[in-house]
């Protein structure tokens, strides 16, 4: 850097020493530009060439800027010099309070994913005034940073740079998933390290969701690398295809499911049944189809191998009275349908691939 500024005209170097400087780099630079200036000022003021060679020219200092003149060269190389020093300590402090250069996706305008992922993480109560913003997405997961704001301070609305005053103290990472029960997305797990750890070395750990272990490393300078590890179950979990009926709060418990299993297998010839009452539409089919109930199940056919069968059926304590079957890798492309008449009502029961199971009656009159 030295070797460039001597090269430089002092009118650049001017222009380097006096002007704005906004980075560390920046300020650094000027510093040095200011030191050249005062090395040149003190030469002339020692009628000495500046480049080993002599310059008349050098003789007359009518012409020359205040402090190149010799009776301001003193003064003027005490400034600078103190001018030099103040830059170098104004550029330390400066690059110790910069926010790491990953900090700049916070600078940018949010996507429309990022807009919409918002009240994902309101809704799971996490405050993130500057965020979130996407770092990667692999599988079923959407990996997300955001600086949350530091406790007594005012919500912050745009990023201004981290400072030990009114920076957040923060920043957090968090994998957002789609949950299969709710049908909605949500953050399923969430990380904070403290912003002067990550400005050292960045982040890297493991983020566990229902969908994957995340792998995440994300550098000071903003490089990110992500990766994850699904297992089998995980797979089925997110991708339940028609068993999402059998989901958590999809469908209503049986009352007596043994009883009801040991009914399947002695009418039907099923064995490792999981079995749901349809609800709600089974206190409606109930209140007009006395004890009946309306269920779904999924189980095998005694000495039979292969893919579990689908199947809804009307049963009560003791009879089965309709039942409509079919494969576990039919029903992914085609829905199972069972139709029942009780009284004046046609009921019509389906089951797709996708897990969604709906009921409609209507009158036969």
């Amino acid at each position: 850097m030295e070797g460039e500024l001597t090269d430089l005209s002092d009118r650049e170097l001017e222009r380097l020493a006096y002007g704005r400087a906004v980075i560390a780099e920046e300020t650094v630079r000027a510093a040095r530009a200011g030191q050249e200036l005062a090395r040149r000022a003190q030469a002339v003021a020692a009628d000495a060439p500046l480049d080993g060679t002599a310059d008349p020219a050098r003789a007359s200092k009518t012409d020359c800027p205040w402090w190149r003149r010799p009776i301001a060269v003193a003064g003027a190389g005490i400034l600078v010099v103190v001018l030099a020093a103040a830059t170098v300590v104004a550029a330390v402090v400066a690059a110790q309070n910069a926010p790491p250069a990953a900090f700049a996706i916070f600078d940018r305008d949010a996507t429309q994913q990022e807009r919409q992922l918002r009240p994902v993480m309101q809704s799971g109560g996490y405050l993130a005034p500057l965020g979130p913003r996407v770092l990667d997405e692999i599988g079923y997961g959407t990996v997300v940073a955001w600086l949350p704001r530091p406790a007594g301070t005012l919500r912050q609305t745009e990023y201004d740079g981290i400072n030990t005053r009114q920076g957040p103290s923060q920043v957090c990472v968090a994998v957002i998933e789609p949950d299969p029960v709710a049908r909605a997305l949500v953050a399923a797990d969430v990380i904070c390290s403290e912003v002067a750890a990550f400005a050292e070395d960045g982040v890297s750990l493991t983020l566990r969701g229902q969908g994957g272990a995340y792998e995440l490393a994300w550098s000071p300078e903003g490089a990110v690398a992500l990766d994850v590890t699904i297992t089998e179950a995980q797979r089925t979990a997110m991708e339940p295809g028609f068993r999402r009926a059998f989901l958590p709060g999809a469908l209503g418990a049986v009352p007596y499911p043994q009883d009801t299993a040991a009914l399947l297998y002695d009418e039907a010839g099923y064995v490792d049944t999981s079995i749901r009452l349809i609800t709600p539409l089974h206190d409606e089919f109930a209140s007009a189809a006395s004890d009946e109930m309306l269920i779904a199940f999924v189980g095998r056919e005694v000495d039979v191998a292969g893919a579990e069968t689908v199947c809804l059926a009307v049963v009560d304590d003791m009879s089965l009275f309709e039942l409509a079957c079919t494969d576990e890798n039919t029903i992914e492309t085609v829905p199972l349908r069972l139709s029942v008449e009780r009284g004046d009502v046609q009921w019509t029961v389906s089951w797709t691939g996708e897990g969604e199971i709906d009921a409609q009656g209507s009158s036969r009159g």
